[in-house]
């Protein structure tokens, strides 16, 4: 990554997600997020970009005129088993496990990932409301 931030003089675009929602102390590190890049002639025709703030997905829709493509970058968590869960009892960063503080905070009971599918089911004719 050093190598790309060097690239001074060239026109560049960037996003990223992350969870928002939880401090992650003095360490600065936190499990999970996504992140996009354009460089040079694409970050000329980049007309938005953003993320969910759970880290969920990272967006950028690039096009002329009436003409466009929203490119996505999602992260999908996968469920700790059993074991996994009492091993990283204190540890408590897996993404999953991120996602599911979230949730159930709000008083929501469901597995991060099938809610994930859900919401993208639910809104697949508008990209823009699932991604924002």
């Amino acid at each position: 990554m050093c190598h790309l931030r060097r690239r001074q003089g060239k026109t560049r675009k960037s996003v990223t997600g992350y969870n928002r929602h939880e401090q992650i102390g003095r360490s600065r590190c936190q499990h999970g997020g996504t992140a996009m890049m354009s460089f040079d002639l694409l970050s000329n025709f980049v007309q938005e970009k953003g993320a969910d703030k759970l880290g969920r997905w990272s967006w950028m829709k690039v096009g002329t005129g009436t003409v466009s493509t929203r490119l996505i970058v999602a992260y999908s968590p996968i469920k700790p088993g059993s074991t996994v869960r009492k091993k990283a009892k204190g540890m408590g960063k897996r993404v999953w496990m991120q996602q599911e503080r979230y949730y159930r905070s709000r008083g929501i009971s469901t597995d991060p990932v099938i809610r994930r599918k859900n919401e993208g089911s639910a809104r697949s004719g508008s990209a823009t409301s699932y991604l924002a």
